[in-house]
């Protein structure tokens, strides 16, 4: 007769092994459902239905009601996101930065305050 800590344990034990995500085939997965993508991205479910009627953020794919982030789309827009101060611009990344504080002198030379 098992002792009822004995019995926990084995009941836990089976818990777990129904509980631990098990991926369905080999090959890992392509593209992530909206919940994975918020969570992948660290936002909300909410901000990237947003970015979607904006037609900003990540770029998604529809399968028939589904909607899906690819993984490859995603790892890109995170590449492409990265700023190196708050006022730059995507467009203009590879252009030089000029700011409120450059203007030109009459004799067109750049001043900078």
């Amino acid at each position: 007769m098992q002792s009822f800590l004995e019995k926990a344990r084995t009941q836990a034990k089976g818990l777990v092994e129904v509980c631990q995500v098990k991926p369905k085939g080999a090959l890992a997965p392509a593209f992530l459902s909206e919940k994975q993508t918020a969570s992948y991205l660290n936002m909300s479910v909410q901000w990237l239905r947003k970015c979607r009627s904006n037609g900003s953020g990540p770029k998604w794919k529809k399968f028939g009601q589904a909607i899906r982030y690819p993984i490859a789309d995603l790892q890109n827009y995170i590449s492409q996101s990265s700023r190196q101060f708050a006022g730059q611009d995507v467009e203009r990344a590879d252009q030089p930065v000029t700011t409120s504080r450059d203007w030109k002198s009459s004799s067109g030379t750049k001043v900078r305050f």
